[in-house]
């Protein structure tokens, strides 16, 4: 066994795994599990990017995870990505796994990071105000718990909630979400946002929809 890495080094090799590798869970398994928890893959890749890291070119040979018998058949396929914690975001022509011996699904999304910087950037670009699904998202694409968000926004833990509820949602005054979105896309303009914003009404709560295709310069809306 050679020598650990140094933490320089291990970040570097989990970047590289991120952008040139697949992460691959198992459906519906891990999608439980996260829902279960209250986690989606945004936390996974905060703490060292959860799942199951694999390199492209295993896929061809890839075994079962599950019963380590059945080889994996694959297709690619649209599939709708709840895992990221948007209701309507589907990815076009990425790779699900099947194991004919025991059954288990996985699906295989390559440029993980990549991915989630576009819908970071779709969501910070969208028409209409943000959903709590949305700015619970764009929070932890910051990296931030719900705590880092209220300290570095001036506001209590219970308003972040409120932000982020569902059931009991009472959307960020414009002026916070503005921040929050100029924030998320680190300094790039965001064009016409601030007039839109003033067009905009409290009511104007849309989730946004959207479909990505990967290619070999990385993720983009699907035509």
């Amino acid at each position: 066994m050679g020598e650990p890495l140094k933490p320089k080094e291990a970040k570097a090799q989990i970047r590289r795994l991120l952008s040139e590798g697949r992460i691959v869970y198992s459906i519906p398994h891990a999608r439980e599990r996260l829902q279960e928890r209250n986690i989606s893959n945004l936390d996974c890749e905060n703490v060292l990017r959860g799942g199951k890291v694999e390199m492209a070119h295993r896929e061809a040979t890839m075994k079962c995870f599950e019963c380590e018998k059945g080889k994996m058949t694959t297709s690619n396929d649209a599939y709708r990505y709840y895992e990221c914690g948007l209701p309507n975001v589907i990815l076009i022509g990425v790779s699900v796994h099947r194991c004919k011996y025991c059954g288990a699904e996985y699906v295989s999304i390559p440029d993980m990071e990549g991915l989630h910087r576009a819908l970071a950037m779709a969501v910070v670009n969208k028409d209409g105000r943000l959903t709590p699904h949305e700015v619970r998202f764009l929070r932890k694409s910051l990296g931030w718990s719900g705590a880092d968000f209220a300290r570095k926004f001036h506001v209590t833990p219970s308003a972040v909630s409120r932000w982020e509820s569902t059931r009991l949602a009472s959307p960020m005054s414009k002026a916070n979400e503005l921040r929050l979105r100029d924030m998320v896309a680190h300094g790039m303009k965001i064009d016409d946002y601030e007039k839109h914003m003033e067009e905009i009404s409290l009511e104007d709560l849309e989730a946004l929809s959207l479909s990505l295709v990967h290619s070999i310069d990385g993720w983009s809306k699907a035509a």
